[in-house]
Parts: structure tokens; sequence; C-alpha cells
């Protein structure tokens, strides 16, 4: 009975340490501050009724400090808290729970408070000169940005702002910003890869928004420029297209035996010849006369078909 009593004895002294080691503060390598102000409940776990205790200011939204061992040891014990670092060189890292301010939505704020005030169209790209442009709102903050004291000047194209995050409140965080607008267009462009002999159709087209001054005299901006061709050579999509980089589909291939067709009002000539050149319908192309061996000019009528036009005729008639 006295082994028994022993071993329950030992037993609830063991559970009891262990009850009382889980208890203990113990540091969190990483901590996350919820608003303005850093708590122990941040910094440790198990703080207890102390973890609502108010120990020092948070980070600003989007930055990070380090503590040492000695001010954790020192705000411990002045709070009552009963913990020890393990070592000299145990820390922790506090940041603020914050939300960054996407760029593209603080370039979009621009476009409006340019459009608005800055008379600038309302198709429009800008681009930033500020460099590391980011602004972080807390995360208990609304994500909203405001455009102030806007300057901008329609010859040069340049503008200067502050954005201010979170829009309107007195603890936002204000950054001066610059940059140059830039006029946009929309281009038709491929939606898929194409190669040759793939006829180009209205559902491979769709339509892309670029700068202005990036669409050079031989980029194609109508898509009827498109639609029924083919490409001469393998074509990405999303690419603006050259109008070199499309043709009317192949009907003569180069080296073909094509039929030549010269018609008047009294008398239709046919006789066989070769094709010097690729041609679609439509086009005008060199043919061989293969009887006569004079080369002449031929319009391209369907798949191997041709017709010749009137100075050709002699030729024809050889």
């Amino acid at each position: 009975m006295k082994r028994v009593a022993l071993a329950l004895a030992v037993w609830l002294s063991f559970a009891g340490g262990a009850a009382a080691a889980e208890s203990l503060p113990t540091l969190k390598s990483a901590a996350v501050a919820h608003g303005d102000m850093l708590r122990l409940g941040d910094l440790f776990e198990n703080a207890g009724d102390k973890a609502d205790t108010v120990v020092a200011y948070a980070p600003a939204p989007g930055k990070r400090v380090t503590l040492d061992a000695r001010w954790l040891q020192s705000t411990a014990q002045s709070h009552g808290l009963n913990w020890q670092p393990a070592n000299p060189y145990e820390r922790t890292i506090v940041e603020r729970a914050s939300t960054q301010i996407p760029r593209s939505q603080i370039e979009m704020e621009i476009l409006a408070a340019l459009a608005l005030d800055g008379g600038v169209p309302g198709k429009a790209d800008l681009e930033l000169t500020t460099r590391d442009l980011q602004i972080y709102v807390p995360a208990e903050a609304p994500a909203t940005v405001a455009v102030r004291d806007l300057a901008y000047d329609p010859r040069s194209k340049r503008f200067q702002a502050t954005v201010e995050a979170p829009a309107d409140s007195p603890s936002a965080q204000r950054i001066r910003v610059a940059g140059r607008v830039f006029g946009t267009t929309e281009i038709p462009v491929l939606t898929r890869a194409l190669n040759r002999g793939q006829i180009i159709t209205e559902q491979d087209i769709e339509w892309q928004e670029v700068r202005g001054e990036a669409v050079r005299r031989d980029v194609v901006t109508d898509a009827e420029q498109l639609i029924g061709r083919e490409p001469r050579h393998a074509l990405r999509p999303g690419m603006p297209l050259r109008a070199g980089d499309v043709q009317t589909p192949v009907a003569v291939a180069k080296n073909s035996l094509v039929t030549m067709v010269l018609k008047t009002n009294v008398m239709t000539l046919t006789t066989q010849g070769k094709a010097l050149e690729n041609g679609g319908i439509g086009d005008t192309i060199r043919v061989l006369n293969t009887q006569s061996n004079q080369t002449v000019e031929a319009k391209v009528e369907g798949p191997n078909m041709v017709s010749v036009l009137p100075t050709g005729a002699r030729a024809l008639a050889n």
C-alpha cells in the first residue's frame, strides 16, 4: 500500500511539474502586432492575464523591428512576467499586420486624377519614375488611396503628386511620386500561335491596348488586314503584327504548273505555264510559258489558274 501511495505521489509531482512547465511563458521567434500597440501576448505564448499589457508602440505598417534578449528580459520583469532568456542571443522579430497597396491600384488612382484634374484622355498609360514605391496600410484599415497636390504639364506630359493611404486618414502614409503620361491605342493581336498555311479568322483575334508611340508605321491596326490571310512565318499570340507578317493564302505555289488563260472579246486561249513565285488570289505574279519559254505577268484567279494580262498576250500566243 505504501508503494502505491509513493508511486501516486511521484506521478502527481511529475504531472504537476509538467503542467507548470507547459504554462510558463515562451518567447515567439516571430511576432505580429495587430494595431498601433505591441502587447506581451504578441511576444509570448502563455502570457496569461498579462497578455493585453501594452509594452511598446508597434512598428509602422510594412516595417519590422528586432527585440534582443536584454530588452525582452527587462520588459518581462517590469511587468511581472516569469520569463528568462535561454541565452544572451535570444531575440524575436516583430512586424505589423498590414496590407500592401498594389502598384496597379496606385497607378489607376493617379490616372483617374489626371483625367479629372489634368485633362488627360481616358485611354492613357503612365510610367512612374519613383523607385521602390511600396505603400502599406494597417490590416484593420481600408486599403484606399487618394491623390493629392497633383501637378501636370501637358507639353512634357510629366506629372507630380502625393499619394496617400489610407485615404483621408490622419495617420496615412504619404509618398511623393512623379512620372509621365503616354497615350494608348488598341491593336489586333492573335489569341493563339499560328503557322504558315493556317488561315486567320475573326476568332483568332483580340484587341490589346498599347502605348501609341510604340506602334510603328507598319504595325497592323485594322483587323481586316489580318482576317482571311495566313502567316508568312510562325506567329506568337499577344504580339504586335506587321503588314509583312501575313499574306494572302497561296493559291499558286512557286515552281508549280499552272493553266494560263487569255480572254478577249472574240477568243479564249489557254496553255501551260510554270509559276516563278508564290501568289494568292488577286496577286500578280511572273509565269513562264513552257511552250514559248517567255515570261509574262499574270493575275492569280484560283488554285493553279492565272489570267494573262493584255501585255502578255503575244507571249501566250507564241
